[in-house]
């Protein structure tokens, strides 16, 4: 079974400026300018853990959001949302924004269409589960 995770891009539409910019397309106002480039512009991501290293590092694989701009504003500050479909049996680790100045990054894994949280120590333990059953067969 897949469950959908919907994440909102705030401030998308400062994201798209800076993104223009770098490929030489985005002319604006200096102090709008100075507006747009001062402000956090991260956005939300989904990766899939895929496994881990030596160190204990995590492999991730980011994966790529459909984006649904139907409840945007007239600019896509606010309303862009990131759509991920996400499959029962994988873990995933997501970075989402709450509020203009509020992140979260979490564990979760898919359970049936339902989003369940997950502790570091519990995705590690999942991992070396995993991959034992994997050496065995």
């Amino acid at each position: 079974m897949k469950a959908l995770l919907k994440l909102e891009a705030i401030g998308n539409d400062r994201a798209e400026y800076q993104r223009l910019k770098r490929r030489g397309r985005a002319s604006m106002h200096p102090v709008r300018e100075r507006q747009y480039t001062t402000m956090d512009t991260s956005q939300p991501w989904v990766a899939e853990i895929t496994g881990w290293t030596y160190d204990r590092r995590l492999i991730r694989s980011f994966l790529r959001p459909k984006r649904d701009y139907r409840d945007a504003n007239g600019v896509g500050s606010r309303g862009v949302m990131f759509c991920y479909l996400l499959e029962d049996g994988h873990i995933y680790e997501v970075y989402e924004r709450l509020t203009w100045n509020r992140s979260e990054r979490y564990f979760a894994r898919p359970d049936h269409g339902r989003l369940i949280r997950m502790e570091q120590w519990e995705v590690l333990q999942w991992l070396s589960v995993s991959e034992a059953s994997a050496s065995m067969s």
